[in-house]
């Protein structure tokens, strides 16, 4: 009599009872994977944002420093030159200005157009204007603004163009102003009383007796065409307001890099200290730019608003210092900073849904993973309970944790005894698993060289792609990230006793005049003709960079001043040499001005050795250009 079939064979219970056991199994694993792959990314994200956003802030303030550190420098330079009485005694002042027909006395009109100054060097660009309410001048007044005047004519060539114009105001109704692209001095109103308007009012002792210097609100100058901030720098000496040093800085280009994120999805805003929207991504539009800012409460978006009340309760530190909060109602992450300067606050909104898709993502990849060994389970088992053998099972099961533990030889070698001449599914699965194990074997082997092999060609890559974020890469040069940092680590070098160490400044004279007349393409050849001169001229542990559109800069190592000047004199002169035609220049073929300056243990910083040569620069320019100034 035959025996009863089974109502469900042995490898459909095995199958059932394993989906029962996988099923929550796979579903606790995703979930256990979505929620670390969800912290993971939200920790990245915000790393990331509190970074870029940190980076971002210290980057943009630089311009603020900048103005910040200049404007302190002159009034020193002021205050120290108006104490001693034997500076100007007897200043030309009838000399220098005029009362105009209308009783306003105006600086000379040839200090604009161009005059030769007492050292012979030409000048030009500065007016300067006293409103005709001012009748009598002193010999104490006289004697001040013809100061004013010979060191705003001395500093502001300097400081341009990275500011739109350099000024002094007096609090008697005077400006003196270096602006070559304006005469304000000469067209300003007779009857004009500057003291009546807001700004040069903030720094008059009756509005401001703390002395503090003095940032504007962001305003859009529409005659320029663009976004503008001033700061002032209130000057006393004994009790007495003498005259406010002023920097207009044009932060067009600046508000677009603010609100521009690296992160995708991410929204940066910059709001101002007395709640003024600066900028922000469709929220100020065309019609509004005459506004300059608009205030938070009336642009009529709650999520800015609700920024700005996190702001105003605590207040960034800055410095580097970042606060991230939530913002349950919109499901986002805010992170805030400071901007130092003109009291900013710069906030970027990343959305928490972004998160959450990354999140999803990777659940997704753990279903389908689980999924997968899942039914390689069933498969292995369905092959190992076919036979229902005990000892190949145990031989199988050996061999397996051998394989795992990386014996292979012993395996694949047929020293380790399997059931491979029993004819049954058994026999075909031992064979099949010395087959597989001679593969693992050999493919182990193999991609371990592969490994290695690609390991080598990614370090190369790797050290290739670090030279060439290094590189500029229209000129071969280095550019102006490697030089930075090159320059702080030489600095760094030589303050601690490691020698000495010379830079040389260059600028390809009239390159502006050389495209307009051969066109940008041949003035990109030049560029690199030049550059690729210097490196050849230069030793091998020196080395040359392109910091800006035609300036060019060469850190010469281990040699002082002194010894460097030969190899600086043969860089200037090798530009020349080239023959390069440029009938733009009095010299007709293309040539470089330079500064150079050695390493002095007294520098501060490397700022200070690059402001040291970029002025020898200057002066070489003044000189008539194609000369070396040490």
């Amino acid at each position: 009599m035959p025996s009863p079939s089974p109502s469900r064979s042995l490898l459909a219970e095995v199958a059932w009872r394993l989906t029962l056991w996988a099923v929550p199994v796979v579903l606790g694993i995703t979930a256990l994977g979505y929620e670390y792959v969800y912290r993971r990314e939200e920790a990245e994200a915000l790393s990331l944002l509190t970074a870029q956003l940190v980076e971002q802030a210290e980057r943009e303030a630089e311009i603020f420093r900048l103005a910040e550190e200049n404007a302190a420098a002159w009034r020193d330079r002021f205050l120290t030159l108006y104490a001693d009485p034997t500076v100007l005694p007897d200043p030309p002042f009838d000399d220098w200005f005029a009362r105009d027909s209308e009783g306003a006395t105006r600086l000379r009109e040839d200090f604009f157009t161009g005059r030769a100054g007492e050292d012979g060097l030409p000048q030009a660009g500065t007016s300067g204007f006293v409103g005709n309410n001012v009748v009598t001048f002193d010999a104490e007044l006289r004697r001040r603004l013809v100061l004013i005047t010979k060191l705003v004519s001395q500093y502001g060539p300097g400081w341009l163009p990275r500011f739109t114009n350099f000024h002094v105001s007096l609090p008697e109704n005077a400006l003196i102003i270096h602006w070559p692209a304006e005469p304000w001095g000469l067209k300003a109103r007779a009857d004009l009383r500057m003291t009546d308007f807001t700004t040069l009012m903030a720094t008059l002792v009756a509005h401001n007796p703390d002395r503090r210097p003095v940032w504007t609100p962001l305003y859009y100058d529409e005659t320029a065409g663009s976004w503008t901030v001033t700061y002032q720098l209130p000057i006393d000496a004994d009790g007495r307001h003498l005259a406010n040093t002023s920097f207009d800085i044009t932060l067009t280009d600046l508000v677009e890099q603010l609100i521009r994120s690296r992160l995708d999805g991410a929204v940066n805003l910059v709001i101002t200290g007395d709640g003024h929207l600066v900028a922000g991504p469709d929220l100020l539009s065309s019609d509004k730019q005459a506004l300059g800012t608009v205030p938070v409460a009336k642009l009529g978006n709650p999520g800015v608003s609700w920024i700005y009340e996190q702001v105003t309760a605590e207040p960034p530190q800055g410095n580097g210092a970042v606060r991230v909060v939530s913002d349950k109602d919109r499901e986002a992450w805010v992170a805030i900073t400071r901007i130092d300067g003109p009291d900013w606050t710069y906030a970027a909104i990343y959305p928490k849904h972004l998160v959450a898709a990354t999140a999803h993502q990777a659940a997704s990849a753990i279903v389908v993973i689980s999924l997968a060994l899942f039914a390689l389970l069933i498969a292995i088992v369905f092959l190992v309970l076919r036979g229902r053998v005990a000892h190949p099972i145990a031989a199988l099961e050996t061999a397996c944790e051998r394989m795992a533990a990386g014996d292979y030889d012993s395996i694949a070698d047929g020293r380790f005894p399997l059931p491979v001449g029993d004819p049954s599914e058994i026999g075909l699965l031992a064979r099949s698993f010395r087959e597989m194990t001679v593969r693992v074997r050999d493919g182990s082997q193999k991609l371990e060289s592969l490994v290695s092999a690609r390991t080598q060609a990614l370090e190369a890559a790797n050290a290739r792609l670090s030279e060439l974020s290094l590189k500029d890469g229209l000129t071969g040069a280095f550019n102006r990230r490697a030089f930075d940092q090159d320059l702080a680590l030489a600095f760094e070098r030589a303050k601690e006793g490691g020698g000495h160490f010379s830079l040389l400044l260059c600028d390809v004279d009239h390159f502006k005049r050389y495209n307009d007349i051969y066109g940008h393409d041949a003035g990109d050849n030049v560029l690199r003709g030049v550059v690729q001169c210097f490196i050849a001229l230069v030793r091998g542990g020196d080395r040359v960079y392109r910091v800006g559109g035609e300036e060019i800069a060469v850190i010469l190592n281990d040699v002082d001043e002194r010894a460097a000047r030969p190899v600086a004199h043969r860089i200037v002169k090798a530009a020349q040499d080239l023959g390069l035609r440029h009938e733009g220049s009095a010299h007709q073929v293309v040539t470089v001005s330079g500064g150079l300056t050695g390493f002095s243990p007294g520098m501060a910083d490397p700022r200070e050795m690059i402001r040291l040569a970029d002025s020898k620069l200057y002066r070489s320019k003044q000189l008539g250009r194609n000369t070396l100034t040490v």
